[in-house]
């Protein structure tokens, strides 16, 4: 009799634990959906942040050499009009241009008045930012301490701009990720050179690399 009485009052803690987890399970689960639905609103609120203060710099300029754009992802370029102080007349690197526009922290500053060297490996995206980026030099290479002269690009073929993952070596967790895009992979040489020698050309203080 003792036994099963034991019995029973350890089956029935058991439900009790069960139900009280499932309680706490569901409770948790509601307030990581409302954190998950805060975080999505706070994004909205940061790009809409974003969107107005690059509306109302490019509202601020009377006058630009190309067309007026902040094409930056995440407001890049806003920082760097606000930390130069509106500079209008800097210079600049980007290691990997892509094409010159899209998501650029320097095309702003190019727009604008600044000079720089833009160094893009891909053979199509570097034509693409040699036809945009007229007030700058284009150098179509790697840029690779190790290499001699000459680096294996692969390029990711596809749409919606999976080609940004192109890559001249890359981590499991990249090679992950271009997978899981389903693109193609093309394998190509393109010239490679050292960033040390690229900016031994520069005759003029660079105010900013970008990578």
């Amino acid at each position: 009799m003792i036994i099963q009485t034991m019995i029973a009052i350890i089956f029935a803690c058991a439900i009790i634990g069960v139900l009280g987890l499932m309680l706490i399970w569901r409770k948790h689960r509601a307030i990581w959906n409302k954190i998950w639905e805060m975080d999505k609103v706070l994004s909205n609120l940061r790009e809409e942040n974003i969107t107005l203060r690059k509306h109302n710099i490019m509202n601020s300029i009377s006058s630009s050499r190309l067309d007026l754009l902040m094409p930056s992802q995440h407001g890049e370029d806003i920082w760097l009009w606000n930390f130069f102080n509106k500079k209008r007349d800097g210079f600049f690197v980007e290691v990997g241009a892509y094409n010159g526009i899209t998501f650029s922290n320097t095309y702003f500053l190019e727009a604008i008045g600044w000079q720089g060297i833009l160094i893009e490996p891909n053979p199509d995206n570097f034509k693409l930012c040699a036809e945009s980026r007229l007030y700058s030099i284009c150098i179509n290479a790697a840029v690779c301490n190790s290499c001699k002269g000459q680096a294996s690009l692969t390029i990711v073929k596809g749409d919606n701009g999976v080609d940004a993952l192109s890559f001249t070596r890359a981590s499991g967790e990249h090679l992950d990720r271009v997978a899981r895009t389903g693109a193609k992979l093309v394998e190509v040489k393109v010239p490679a050179l050292s960033l040390e020698r690229i900016l031994e050309k520069v005759e003029r203080p660079i105010d900013i690399i970008s990578i």
